[in-house]
C-alpha cells in the first residue's frame, strides 16, 4: 500500500516585484492555518512520512511547519525543483521513482494549478479546487510507485482549511 499526500502551501504574501514569486513568505494567517492543518493531518498519519517540497520559500515554510508537528525531523525534507514549475503526472512519476519504493508514504508540498489537477486526476469525479493549506491523501493498492494510477487510487481523506473533511 502506498500513500500520497498533496499539501498546497499556505497563504503567502502578495506578489511583490522587488522580491519575486519564488521568495514569497507565508503570511501570519498562512502560518497559523498551516499549523492547524498539520495538527489535523497528524491525527491521521502515524507512520513514517517522507516530505518532499517545492523550493519556493512559501512551500518550504509550509513543509517545515508540517515536519515540526508530524515530528518527522527537518533534515529529511527533500527539496525538488520539479514541483515548482509545470508539475504534472509525468513529473510526479519521475519524482516518485527517485524517492524509491521503500518509502510508503510521501507528502508533497507545492502549488496550484498543478496540485488541483493532480488531485482531480486521482479522484474519481474530481475534487475541484485545492485550497491553500488543503490536504488530500490518496491510498494506492500497490507496492510500487510506478503502478499508482487512477484505478488503484482511493481518497483516504481531504482536509479543507474551512474545517470540512471527506
Amino acid at each position: 500500500m502506498k500513500r500520497l499526500i498533496f499539501v498546497r502551501h499556505g497563504k503567502a504574501e502578495d506578489h511583490d516585484s522587488a522580491s519575486g514569486d519564488f521568495q514569497r513568505s507565508l503570511t501570519v494567517k498562512g502560518k497559523f492555518v498551516s499549523s492547524q492543518m498539520a495538527t489535523r493531518t497528524a491525527k491521521r498519519e502515524k507512520g513514517d512520512v517522507t516530505i518532499v517540497t517545492s523550493p519556493a520559500f512559501r512551500a518550504i515554510e509550509t513543509a517545515l511547519i508540517f515536519a515540526g508537528v508530524l515530528k518527522t525531523g527537518y533534515d529529511g525534507i527533500i527539496v525538488r525543483e520539479a514541483i515548482y514549475g509545470s508539475f504534472g503526472l509525468d513529473s510526479l512519476y519521475r519524482l516518485l521513482g527517485e524517492i524509491g519504493d521503500e518509502r510508503q508514504t510521501v507528502m508533497l508540498f507545492g502549488h496550484n494549478p498543478a496540485f488541483s489537477l493532480l488531485v482531480n486526476h486521482f479522484h474519481v469525479g474530481g475534487r475541484g479546487f485545492m485550497p491553500k493549506s488543503g490536504v488530500a491523501c490518496f491510498e494506492f493498492d500497490t507496492d510500487r510507485w510506478k503502478d499508482i494510477s487512477k484505478s488503484t487510487a482511493t481518497l483516504a481523506y481531504f482536509l479543507n482549511p474551512d474545517g470540512s473533511t471527506d
